[in-house]
């Protein structure tokens, strides 16, 4: 992991976070999530926390976004080899399922609060995921 030295102004912190590669900007954006989400309702039951763990954790890494997005670029406009469309695949595959998860934690934990995945959705300041 890498080590930054950071001022403490919040303009230095924010600059600061460029040095961060995409899987250790997602593991901060993810510790962030979880901060906030205590900071904003402290007194969550075990299982409340558990859900918002994993709805944190369920979100696609750049990395594969990128990667996914690069290879149906390039199949709408070339085509792609049989390799190139069976890792697509297996990409398409890993998001569906981590979305699918979360969507499942949301909906618990709505269902636990009795309101609509919406409500949820715009109360934790969640917007959809989108890797269009």
């Amino acid at each position: 992991m890498s080590t930054i030295q950071v001022d403490l102004p919040f303009d230095t912190l924010l600059n600061s976070l460029q040095q961060l590669n995409a899987e250790e900007l997602t593991e901060l954006a993810q510790h962030a999530a979880r901060l906030g989400a205590r900071r904003r309702a402290p007194n969550l039951t075990q299982t409340e926390t558990d859900l918002l763990l994993k709805i944190s954790q369920g979100i696609v890494p750049p990395t594969t976004q990128q990667r996914c997005a690069e290879l149906t670029k390039k199949q709408r406009a070339e085509g792609l080899s049989d390799e190139e469309q069976a890792e697509l695949m297996t990409l398409v595959d890993e998001v569906e399922l981590l979305n699918a998860q979360r969507l499942a934690c949301l909906v618990e934990l709505a269902n636990i609060r009795q309101i609509s995945v919406d409500e949820l959705m715009t109360n934790l300041q969640i917007k959809p995921l989108s890797y269009g």
